[in-house]
């Protein structure tokens, strides 16, 4: 996530947090296509079959920290992807984590 913090801001002049919101979602249609197979290009039934039960190592960040959707408890159908709550700071002109959190239904 670093290295894309990095590449944003010189590309866009500053970072914006709404930013590492975005940075996921291409990756995961991406990867979920590739799971549905082709054919889930033209048929969205495909590719919703797939949802259910994907989950994706996240490719932002150091280590395995699994991505999945989620959205069941909420919406009756997992349709949101499940990306952590990252919290930073700025200390001393460094961006510093203070926490990450999962959406709660996914911690289950």
């Amino acid at each position: 996530m670093n290295e894309f913090i990095r590449r944003f801001t010189r590309i866009a002049g500053s970072w914006n947090d709404e930013a590492g919101t975005k940075a996921y979602a291409l990756e995961f249609v991406l990867a979920t296509l590739q799971a549905a197979g082709k054919s889930a290009v033209d048929n969205i039934e495909r590719f919703k079959s797939v949802i259910p039960h994907f989950s994706i190592d996240d490719p932002l960040v150091k280590g395995r920290s699994p991505l999945s959707y989620y959205g069941a408890k909420e919406f009756r159908q997992k349709r949101q992807i499940g990306i952590p709550l990252v919290v930073n700071t700025i200390q001393r002109g460094e961006l510093r984590n203070l926490f990450v959190q999962m959406p709660e239904e996914l911690l289950v």
